[in-house]
């Protein structure tokens, strides 16, 4: 199943982060932080995931947000090549984390290619790659050849960082999209015109809100203190959906210092279920 994950990895928030992140809007209070981090962690474990933390390291700022570093579908994993260079290392530190992991572990050939992984959602029947400041056409064109077993299409970004600051899943056919700047509304658009398949939407207030994790039955979001009407919009729809169906619980958490690197509740975490054949 396309949202139901054993296994994910996280990192450690370097202390480096405060200073060097990219991206940084305002000064990042470092304890906040890392409890933030902390609650975000527990949340995981607490779906039934085993967890592997992987430790901060000083010389990457952005080691947290480990989901720019591959894109995992079905036990296989394609490492990216960053749109910021000064990311580039982080990658080949993954390498060999993922295939301890049990993952196949592919690379991209082409040194035309960007991708970050934030551009990227499976959405269990096909692949959309955002087309951003960080992906380009050939990044599109290396997840295709990576995952020859699925549709893959570019979708122009507007205004976030990344395809998925903005615009998820909350349910396995359904999108969640803002209506605060218009970007996620606008790229919602695109999706359905350009994907394979048709898709359900949620429409929430807030921007940053419309970032959510949908896993294991469950759905993570912004929380009730950051993003009320947001937030009382998944627990409506969370109490509404049948078992099998999409989450049927949400849990509620903060993320005002993530959130001052750019960062979100996707992009701390690698999700996935290792190759049974090589585990």
């Amino acid at each position: 199943m396309a949202f139901q994950f054993s296994h994910v990895i996280v990192c450690e928030l370097p202390n480096s982060y405060a200073t060097a992140a990219l991206g940084l809007s305002s000064p990042v209070d470092m304890d906040l932080a890392r409890q933030q981090w902390r609650s975000y962690v527990r949340a995981l474990e607490n779906l039934g995931c085993q967890v592997t933390t992987l430790p901060a390291d000083e010389k990457f700022p952005d080691c947290v947000f480990v989901e720019d570093t591959a894109v995992i579908v079905m036990g296989h994993a394609l490492l990216t090549k960053p749109g910021d260079p000064s990311r580039t290392d982080e990658i080949k530190n993954m390498k060999p984390v993922l295939e301890k992991q049990g993952l196949v572990v592919m690379e991209i050939s082409d040194p035309a290619a960007k991708l970050d992984g934030g551009d990227v959602i499976f959405t269990g029947k096909e692949i959309l790659v955002g087309l951003s400041s960080r992906t380009n056409q050939a990044g599109v064109d290396a997840v295709a050849e990576a995952f020859p077993g699925f549709p893959v299409t570019g979708i122009p970004v507007s205004g976030p960082l990344h395809l998925k600051t903005l615009l998820t899943m909350c349910a396995p056919n359904t999108f969640c999209a803002s209506t605060q700047s218009g970007h996620s509304t606008t790229m919602l658009k695109r999706i359905q015109k350009l994907a394979k398949h048709e898709y359900k939407s949620l429409i929430v207030p807030d921007d940053m809100a419309s970032n959510v994790i949908h896993m294991n039955g469950a759905l993570l979001h912004k929380s009730w203190t950051e993003s009320k009407e947001s937030a009382e919009i998944f627990c409506s729809y969370c109490s509404k959906t049948c078992p099998g169906e999409g989450p049927t619980r949400s849990i509620d958490l903060d993320l005002s210092e993530i959130e001052k690197a750019v960062g979100s509740l996707t992009c701390m975490s690698l999700r996935f279920n290792p190759n049974q054949s090589i585990a």
